[in-house]
């Protein structure tokens, strides 16, 4: 058994095509259909259901598939380690983390890990979902994902790398803001949500954030006006900050420098979030992931 051998099935499962598979690793479609036939006459059980033109795992092709993902993973995790010992201060960092938090953690933490490993790449997947993001662990494209989630499978471990509050965010003008003269740069000052009840609402759709917030929101008023749904924090808070309705951000961003200038946050008692620091349990982490994990506690 060749790792070529186990990246074909990978491939063959991740596309459940022969043709697509054939075209992601390099072969030809007959090839591909070739080595299929083969290897399940070696193995006396057929890895894949055909449906259609499409391909289906059986059980021992999810077995099969299993146990390459460990092998694989092993492969890769030998030559980072060995690496690291003819190639001092080179390799690639690999991080996941969702679409919207990408906006800030990429900028305020990338150029300080940069000083300290000038020689690293970086290789970053922006997710969508958080299964991705696991995903992405446990077959080997990151070394770490950050998110506010702890996952239940037992080949991640999580650290703590925060407790977040999400703050309301309005435009300096805003009527609540200016009768409590809240400018620009003050701390966050602790209101009642009733004060922002039947302000339309800016929603990060999508987003651990959006769950909070509509649930926070329906509590108070379930008829609450939506302005827009978005996908992209950016543009919610550019909206908020010309004047069309409220949006939410972690507290752990309201300094980053790219923020609207005119924007005021204001606590209003929604329940704490906890982000987490997740990475493959018991794997081998190369120095400059390291340098990075410190890196985060700082800016965290």
């Amino acid at each position: 058994m060749g790792f070529r051998e186990l990246e074909y099935v990978r491939a063959l499962a991740e596309y459940r095509s022969i043709t697509k598979a054939a075209k992601a690793v390099g072969l030809t479609q007959p090839a591909m259909s070739m080595f299929l036939r083969n290897l399940e006459g070696q193995l006396g059980a057929p890895l894949f259901e055909r449906v259609g033109k499409g391909l289906i795992l059986t059980y021992a092709g999810e077995r099969y598939l299993h146990y390459a993902n460990e092998i694989l993973l092993t492969e890769q995790e030998m030559r980072t380690e060995l690496s690291e010992f003819g190639s001092e201060g080179h390799g690639c960092l690999t991080l996941a983390c969702m679409l919207p938090r990408s906006t800030y953690l990429v900028p305020m933490t990338i150029p300080a890990f940069k000083e300290h490993c000038p020689e690293v790449g970086i290789q970053l997947y922006e997710e969508i979902a958080y299964s991705d993001i696991e995903k992405d662990l446990l077959e080997g494209r990151a070394f770490l994902g950050i998110g506010n989630w702890q996952s239940k499978d037992p080949r991640l471990s999580a650290e703590v790398l925060r407790e977040e509050e999400l703050l309301l965010a309005v435009d300096e003008n805003h009527v609540v803001a200016k009768s409590l003269g809240v400018k620009p740069g003050d701390p966050p000052m602790a209101v009642d949500y009733q004060n922002f009840k039947d302000d339309p609402v800016i929603v990060p759709k999508g987003t651990t954030t959006a769950g909070l917030q509509q649930e926070f929101s329906r509590a108070y008023n379930p008829s609450q006006p939506i302005f827009l749904e978005t996908r992209n924090i950016e543009n919610a808070l550019r909206l908020a900050a010309e004047g069309f309705g409220l949006t939410f951000l972690c507290d752990t961003h309201i300094n980053f420098q790219y923020l609207p200038k005119n924007l005021v946050f204001f606590s209003v008692g929604i329940p704490k979030m906890t982000l987490y620091l997740l990475r493959r349990a018991n794997s081998y982490t190369p120095s400059y992931v390291h340098t990075y994990i410190d890196i985060l506690r700082q800016y965290y």
